[in-house]
């Protein structure tokens, strides 16, 4: 069983479910070229201006949602007590105010005097503001926390705190929007957008994914990176399935980064990849049986599955079909029960 279970994930290139939509090769090298033309919501480059990355709707939207600063505007309020009711009400009136507005960091800066104790240092508040919000953002912060930190002598009022403060609602923007575009290329090829993140040999922590993006995008560079990718992929194929590969990588040289043929030659190695890491579960097995279902909140939600039931979320029991598999095609998967009128809790 553990062979079994070790085998799905790897089927599931680690992360994926396995049963997704198979998509043709050509069409996700012709949305890699596009994301390399048009651009995509970078952590660690400027957004996009007016015109750059129209073509992709991603791109067009922005969240204006203010929940991080109520949050912790709200927290300091409650230490205050009673003294912050009159705060309490403008916070009311903030209601639909965007992230960025000047109104929350006056509101946190006004809660902040108003928790000073008689002896307590005064401090510039707006940097509190903003040293709260950055440790509330993690790594995506990085960008200002470090002109944060040069940022020792400026007084309070100064109108370059708001201004720091708008570039953290811009990096939180791209955040927001950064995650919105992977959990839809995954969606859309979540087979090779795993290949590409396993592939990143060179980057490493929380944003290794959007660190590879970064510099697939990038003008001007020669194709080092897509180089790396097909040599990462060919680390773990025998001699016999590496040797086209690695005449692949001789005939094609000093290309572009931008040639067409490093995507297909990467796709290609990562199917015999694929391929080969099978080749030990088909020889064992050409079905698995398995079940889908929500993830179960609490010990009794796992014991009285009816308390999910009109649950939309997708459940029942599936065959996984690998006999494809031996012909280069994906597994596929069809459903034995569906979990219309329940829960399909075990297998």
């Amino acid at each position: 069983m553990k062979f079994l279970t070790n085998a799905v994930l790897l089927l599931c290139g680690s992360a994926v479910l396995a049963g997704s939509a198979a998509t043709d090769a050509p069409s996700w090298s012709a949305a890699m070229v596009k994301l390399r033309d048009i651009g995509y919501p970078s952590l660690s480059t400027p957004s996009p201006g007016p015109t750059q990355g129209a073509g992709h709707e991603l791109w067009m939207q922005r969240d204006k949602n203010a929940t991080l600063e109520r949050g912790v505007t709200e927290r300091l309020c409650g230490k205050i007590g009673d003294s912050a009711l009159p705060l309490q009400a403008e916070l009311k009136a903030l209601k639909d105010v965007p992230m960025g507005d000047r109104r929350w960091m006056d509101l946190y800066v006004k809660a902040s005097q108003l928790s000073l104790k008689p002896g307590d240092r005064t401090i510039t508040f707006e940097r509190s503001f903003i040293e709260v919000l950055c440790r509330s953002l993690g790594e995506t912060a990085a960008p200002v926390t470090a002109e944060l930190a040069s940022m020792k002598t400026v007084p309070p009022g100064d109108g370059r705190w708001q201004e720091l403060y708008l570039k953290l609602c811009r990096q939180r923007n791209k955040q927001r929007l950064y995650l919105l575009f992977t959990k839809q290329f995954t969606k859309q090829f979540p087979m090779e957008t795993i290949w590409f993140a396993q592939d990143l040999a060179a980057f490493s922590g929380t944003n290794k994914l959007s660190a590879g993006f970064d510099m697939f995008v990038q003008k001007d560079r020669d194709a080092a990176f897509e180089r790396s990718l097909v040599e990462q992929a060919c680390k773990e194929l025998n001699p016999a399935g590496a040797a086209p590969i690695k005449a692949g990588l001789d005939a094609l040289g000093s290309a572009a980064a931008d040639d067409p043929r490093w995507l297909d030659l990467y796709q290609t190695a990562c199917l015999q990849r694929r391929k080969q890491r099978l080749q030990p579960l088909l020889a064992k097995t050409q079905d698995i049986i398995f079940v889908k279902h929500l993830v179960f909140a609490s010990k009794s939600g796992l014991q009285n599955c009816h308390e999910y039931e009109g649950d939309e979320r997708p459940t029942g029991l599936f065959k996984l079909d690998l006999r494809p598999e031996l012909e280069g095609r994906r597994a596929v998967v069809s459903t034995l029960i569906p979990g219309d009128d329940g829960i399909m809790r075990d297998p």
